[in-house]
């Protein structure tokens, strides 16, 4: 874990003790007997619990969607740049044409 980061707090209202026996609602990920790698907050508001990262659901709906998002772009992005190279390479092909056939543009 970076320790520069700044820690993940969670909130949770069920009743959750310390140590010493004293209650607390919100907490830091990961908890002290938790491996690095549950430094995220899922579940509801007010009931969370420490996780990782793929362990949300919402997250990794978020990457799909946004994997999703990105192809498209390109696709279009690719698909728009073929179809304006097409129409230069038909304008000449027709200027070409029309010069050597002596015929009025």
């Amino acid at each position: 874990m970076d320790p520069d980061r700044e820690p993940t707090r969670c909130y949770n209202s069920a009743r959750r003790f310390q140590e010493n026996g004293s209650l607390f609602n919100e907490f830091i990920c990961p908890e002290w007997d938790q491996p690095d790698e549950l430094e995220y907050c899922c579940g509801p508001e007010l009931q969370q619990y420490c996780c990782g990262f793929w362990d949300d659901g919402g997250r990794v709906a978020g990457v799909v969607i946004g994997i999703l998002i990105a192809v498209t772009l390109v696709i279009g992005c690719i698909a728009c740049c073929c179809c304006q190279a097409r129409k230069r390479r038909a304008s000449c092909k027709c200027k070409s044409r029309n010069e050597t056939t002596g015929a009025l543009v």
